[in-house]
């Protein structure tokens, strides 16, 4: 008997020191490695391999910022962000525009977040926490 509740007591320890996905994203998170599908054909490569440089920064009031430099070309955007568990997707809104970014695996150091577009191109972006 007293093994069966300290086990329970230690699974009810480890659960609720699990965060919520929604939770671990919050933060600052850099890009370090992309995959490219398109066509059949798969590429892989380092952001500095395809001289790409890729920041998020998704804050717990549910506003996010995206600072992006492709080929010494820079990009940024403000916005908010809904992170969806039911589809494990993040949900980011700027201007009038809106778009879904899903949530392959998350965890408190790494990030991968998949984008299609029309089912023509595929996207797999892999971030780690800065």
């Amino acid at each position: 008997m007293r093994k069966t509740i300290l086990a329970i007591l230690s699974l009810v320890a480890m659960t609720s020191c699990e965060q919520a996905p929604e939770d671990l994203l919050v933060g600052r998170w850099e890009l370090t490695k992309l995959a490219i599908t398109a066509d059949g054909l798969n590429i892989e490569s380092s952001a500095a391999e395809a001289d790409v440089a890729m920041t998020y920064t998704f804050k717990a009031d549910g506003s996010y910022s995206l600072l992006a430099i492709y080929a010494g070309e820079e990009e940024s955007e403000m916005g908010a962000y809904v992170y969806d568990e039911t589809s494990q997707a993040i949900i980011c809104s700027y201007d009038d525009y809106t778009y879904s970014t899903d949530v392959t695996s998350i965890s408190k150091t790494e990030l991968v977040l998949t984008l299609s577009i029309e089912g023509l191109i595929s996207s797999t972006m892999y971030f780690v926490r800065k």
